[in-house]
């Protein structure tokens, strides 16, 4: 039986290419788990439409990846970082330098949102869940 809940969390396995560091240009796959707040079918929608105006804007202008990035002003990027921040929970997997468990604070999710790739693995592992589409390379997340 679905479990109907308005606000719905789960634990979602996300999948980081993490650049290697031997000058091979290659990446490594590591499997990290993130606890999300899952996203509204207004809210997903009004995300298509945001991401939807840059390109138009951008596709203007030449159509070139430099002119969608010209669209996101400092406001813009500083809101979708805060949203994105707004609805990780928690994490298992992912480690300091020495190799202990990260612990999830404020601070760490900041650092951790900071590195490029993992922002955006992480970003797109909210869609993902948000939509229902099955974790790419991963077991199926729990839900609570």
């Amino acid at each position: 039986m679905f479990k109907f809940a308005r606000k719905r969390e789960v634990l979602w396995p996300v999948t980081v290419l993490v650049p290697l560091d031997d000058g091979s240009g290659q990446v490594a796959e590591m499997e990290i788990r993130i606890r999300y707040r899952l996203l509204t079918s207004t809210e997903l929608n009004d995300r298509a439409r945001e991401e939807l105006e840059v390109a138009l804007s951008a596709g203007v202008e030449g159509g070139a990846v430099d002119g969608m990035l010209a669209q996101l002003s400092p406001d813009r990027i500083n809101k979708a970082m805060e949203d994105l921040k707004g609805r990780i929970t928690g994490w298992e997997g992912l480690a300091d330098e020495a190799g202990e468990p990260l612990a999830f604070t404020p601070e760490n999710l900041d650092g951790v949102l900071e590195i490029p790739y993992l922002r955006t693995a992480i970003h797109r592992g909210l869609v993902e869940a948000s939509q229902g589409a099955p974790a790419k390379n991963s077991k199926a997340g729990s839900v609570s």
